[in-house]
């Protein structure tokens, strides 16, 4: 489960989306803001380049801080304990981001029973938007980034990782 947040974050540090979060998404997080059950999380895009002062002097320093220029907001909804929402939940979720708002599947991780998917609005190679929905055994995350990221931003975070 820790390689998995890992990526996300990885992924989280990179994206970002100017228009409108998905009011799917923003229902989901008011649903969950005052629960005992939950942890919310709203980060603006300044927080989001302080992350480079972290990273190694050099290039991942420097990626880092122009792809955190590029994040608006991040807010995201994290269920631990073993709460979680329900399969059928989950897949209406699912079901109004990719028919409503457009949002089309980038990518799918599995590894034993945890899993990461990460769905997107795309266009011209930009990315306005990310939803990463990341389950495990004692979690589970929804998590919403926006602003403008160019996808070869992304395949270089991903080249990066290690998934061992």
């Amino acid at each position: 489960m820790k390689n998995l947040i890992a990526t996300a974050l990885v992924l989280l540090a990179t994206v970002g989306a100017t228009q409108a979060q998905s009011i799917y998404f923003e229902n989901l997080y008011k649903d969950y803001q005052d629960s005992d059950d939950a942890m919310t999380l709203s980060l603006t895009g300044n927080l989001m380049t302080m992350a480079s002062w972290f990273a190694d002097e050099g290039e991942d320093q420097e990626m880092l801080n122009e792809l955190g220029k590029s994040i608006d907001r991040v807010k995201m909804v994290m269920l631990e304990d073993g709460q979680r929402m329900s399969d059928r939940e989950i897949d209406e979720f699912r079901r109004l981001i990719t028919s409503k708002e457009n949002f089309e599947e980038l990518m799918i991780v599995r590894d034993g029973d945890e899993t990461v998917e990460v769905l997107a609005i795309e266009s011209g190679g930009v990315m306005s938007e990310i939803i990463m929905l990341i389950q495990g055994d004692d979690e589970f995350v929804v998590m919403d980034i926006w602003g403008e990221i160019d996808m070869k931003h992304i395949n270089e975070i991903i080249d990066g990782v290690d998934f061992h």
